[in-house]
């Protein structure tokens, strides 16, 4: 790292200390990071590279606050830039949501693969652009044909299980803080639909409320628009999305303006 944003970073560090109740109370719980920081500049990639901690809530609080620590840094200090932290919060929000679709299916479902489940991002998740402050606003989607389930459960009571849990393990709050706050009311109709959506893994033509989806976040993702492997969990079905977008925001402007004719 070069001596000028060494010093860019110590300053930034100071100025963080001085005036940022939040970003203090992080320097002084993580030293060791504050450390590396201040000796080698932030090293996103490996902050977002996956923890070790056997707890998978603690580890996504730990992971989420020590990230927002590095960033808030750069960004400070001028080293990092804003796509740079947009992104990086974006990306840890995947792999965070990722993480606990999985978990959550295996703590009900030790014996079967995580499967028949997504997570559609949208708002500034879908299209990373999360801040330090970001709510995420994802669309639940399961596979009844695939999704793992007990004799006697329907597979939309498993989802909406799961789906409960999923946001659980992101929104509950403790003395490492939590991870994500999750809010689901951007699906289609939320005052009179569940909070899944039962879709089958192929390919399909998107729901009539899609048009609803467009004019509620301006961004939005269709549904299993392409065939799905067995399902791990979100990451997968949100990786595509950024190739799309530039597509689907210009249908959904075109729309827009044929609806003011």
């Amino acid at each position: 790292m070069i001596d000028s944003h060494r010093q860019a970073i110590a300053n930034a560090l100071e100025r963080a200390e001085a005036h940022a109740p939040f970003l203090a109370n992080l320097i002084a719980r993580e030293a060791d990071l504050v450390a590396d920081i201040a000796a080698n500049g932030p090293d996103i990639a490996a902050l977002l590279a996956p923890g070790e901690d056997s707890n998978v809530a603690r580890d996504l609080r730990v992971r989420r606050r020590r990230l927002a620590l590095a960033l808030a840094v750069g960004d400070l200090a001028g080293v990092l830039d804003f796509e740079s932290v947009t992104h990086a919060l974006s990306d840890f929000a995947d792999d965070a949501l990722d993480t606990a679709i999985c978990t959550a299916i295996t703590e009900r479902y030790p014996d079967a693969e995580p499967r028949g489940f997504a997570a559609i991002a949208l708002g500034k998740h879908g299209s990373r652009e999360l801040n330090y402050s970001s709510d995420i606003d994802p669309v639940f989607l399961f596979d009844p044909e695939t999704l793992p389930r007990r004799a006697k459960e329907e597979p939309v009571e498993a989802a909406v299980r799961i789906g409960k849990r999923v946001v659980e393990l992101l929104q509950a709050r403790d003395g490492d803080g939590y991870v994500l706050r999750v809010d689901l009311r951007l699906r289609p109709s939320p005052e009179a639909t569940p909070i899944m959506n039962r879709r089958r893994c192929r390919g399909s033509a998107p729901p009539s409320s899609d048009h609803a989806w467009r004019r509620g976040t301006g961004r939005w993702v269709r549904s299993f628009s392409r065939p799905c492997s067995p399902l791990s969990g979100a990451a997968r079905s949100i990786s595509a999305r950024s190739a799309r977008f530039a597509a689907y925001r210009a249908e959904s402007a075109r729309i827009t303006r044929r609806g003011r004719r």
